[in-house]
């Protein structure tokens, strides 16, 4: 019985010798990334309700032709969306060698109503130059 008494001691000692790890400085984490000019271009726009300034970054065959429309209907109906603050960026794999990045945004009502999703712009940087390929609404 003595034994275990020594052991527990000895345990007991050497786990409070450890000196606690501290944590990383805050200047040590990754800078995070803005989003191009674009992408403030698109978010103003929006913001102003003018689709005309829009409707030329809607590619054909992408959601950003429908996403528009919906939200020139909601303005209409009394229920315009606001773009809020940037959130994040990921980067994404694709089919082409270049991988594109995705910008998202809280969406708004200027309402007051709840808006349960985000904005997301997908843009794909080449040369130092930003083109954005598609935006739409992500969430539920």
């Amino acid at each position: 019985m003595k034994i275990l008494y020594l052991l527990l001691a000895l345990l007991a000692v050497s786990c409070a010798s450890e000196t606690p790890v501290a944590p990383a400085p805050a200047s040590a984490s990754p800078r995070a990334e803005s989003p191009p000019a674009v992408c403030d271009f698109l978010v103003s726009a929006i913001n102003r309700g003018d689709w005309a300034a829009l409707k030329p970054w809607a590619q054909p065959g992408t959601s950003a032709i429908g996403l528009i429309s919906t939200w020139q209907a909601a303005a209409k109906g009394g229920h315009p969306v606001n773009v809020g603050k940037f959130l994040n960026v990921q980067t994404v794999g694709g089919t082409s060698k270049k991988p594109y990045k995705l910008f998202s945004y809280s969406l708004e009502n200027k309402d007051g109503t709840v808006n349960p999703h985000w904005l997301q712009f997908k843009v794909r940087e080449s040369d130092g130059a930003a083109e954005v390929v598609d935006f739409w609404n992500f969430g539920w």
